[in-house]
Parts: C-alpha cells; sequence; structure tokens
C-alpha cells in the first residue's frame, strides 16, 4: 500500500480573492497537504495549485478533498490536474 499525490488546480471568482482563498486551501484537513502555490492561469490571472498526499486505496478522499476545496468562498472552480502513485 502506498500513497497517491493528487494535484487540482483551483480558479477563484475574483483575483482579488486569490489570498483569501490561498490561506483556506493551505487549512485543508484531509490527507496531507504538499505544496500550495499560484501558478499562471490565463489572460494574466493566476489560478492556486494544491497538491495533497493521501494513503492509497482510501475510498472516497478524492471525493472529500473536492468537496472541502469547492466548499471555499470566492473559488469559481476546480481541476485535478494530477493523479499519481508516489
Amino acid at each position: 500500500m502506498g500513497d497517491i499525490l493528487v494535484v487540482y488546480d483551483v480558479t477563484v471568482e475574483d483575483q482579488e480573492m486569490l489570498d483569501a482563498v490561498e490561506k483556506k486551501c493551505n487549512a485543508i484537513n484531509v490527507g496531507k497537504l504538499q505544496k500550495v502555490e499560484r501558478v499562471p492561469f490565463v489572460f494574466g490571472t493566476e489560478a492556486i495549485r494544491v497538491a495533497v498526499v493521501v494513503p492509497d486505496k482510501t475510498d472516497g478522499v478524492s471525493d472529500a478533498i473536492e468537496d472541502y476545496l469547492n466548499s471555499i468562498d470566492g473559488v469559481s472552480s476546480i481541476n485535478n490536474v494530477a493523479t499519481t502513485l508516489v
């Protein structure tokens, strides 16, 4: 049994909300937070990339991460950009 790294890009409704959304992303309580960073998105805007390590073969953990990220005020959308064994 190993671990899985899941990476999401989180886009915000308004670029002025980046700090608040980034702070909430750093407080994720599912799995082990690996990294939160801002990445270029479109037309000079930024998204927040969130990387979390979770145990392999744990049911519902991806749903829990997505539910948490979607519950943050100001989040427009989330997109899973990578899932890999580590």
